[in-house]
């Protein structure tokens, strides 16, 4: 059954409808430093704190460690929501290349065992280098499995394929041209604004900032 949830960026859930649909999947694209990881984990650990088992995946250690120093500097994340366990962090390095590990089923595995509810697959783009002709696969199978038990699920890349637009409910760009926005591409289900809004990075997260009277 779907529902409405939050996002957990202020200012973003009444642009978007209501807010993302679970069982949903969630595609965030746009230039490095740009926000994306910083938004999916924000929207991450807001799903702890109602409640919502969450897991972010990485292909790489080295990302892994990135992610962890950057949060602990972040004034969402909180280091006792993974000794609690509601909130785990895995990467794949170790696995990923091994010909006698399925990530895939690995994945659904670690999903159904812990109950996670909102999952992050950050950076897609690393996966399609490493997996190459299994990437496609590996996408489909994750995305429809995991839905099918409830999960919200955030793909992260700055190079969106034909794959993964095709089975997005939602397309969030964010950019920094001029300044930094977040637009609203895609969003199945809902009427939803279609403007670049102007959001704001800080130490507390994301942001979605009002426009300027005009």
């Amino acid at each position: 059954m779907l529902k409405l949830v939050d996002s957990g960026v202020p200012g973003l859930d009444s642009a978007l409808g209501g807010g993302f649909y679970r069982p949903g999947s969630v595609l965030l694209v746009g230039d490095e430093g740009v926000g994306k990881s910083t938004f999916a984990l924000q929207s991450l650990v807001f799903g702890v704190r109602n409640h919502e088992k969450g897991l972010y995946v990485t292909p790489l250690s080295e990302t892994m460690d990135v992610a962890l120093s950057y949060l602990r500097k972040m004034g969402f994340f909180d280091d006792a929501l993974m000794k609690k366990g509601d909130l785990t962090v895995i990467e794949l390095s170790d696995v990923i290349n091994n010909p006698e590990v399925d990530i895939v089923e690995m994945l659904i595995e670690t999903v159904e065992k812990a109950k996670f509810e909102r999952v992050v697959i950050d950076d897609v783009s690393q996966y399609a280098a490493i997996l190459k002709q299994d990437y496609g696969r590996f996408l489909v199978t994750i995305a429809s499995t995991l839905m099918k038990k409830g999960c919200l699920l955030y793909f992260v890349t700055a190079q969106p394929d034909d794959v993964l637009t095709s089975i997005a409910d939602a397309i969030i760009l964010m950019d920094l041209d001029d300044r930094r926005t977040v637009r609203i591409i895609k969003m199945r289900g809902s009427k939803h604004a279609a403007a670049p809004l102007p959001i704001e990075l800080s130490e507390m997260g994301i942001m979605v900032l009002p426009e300027a009277p005009k």
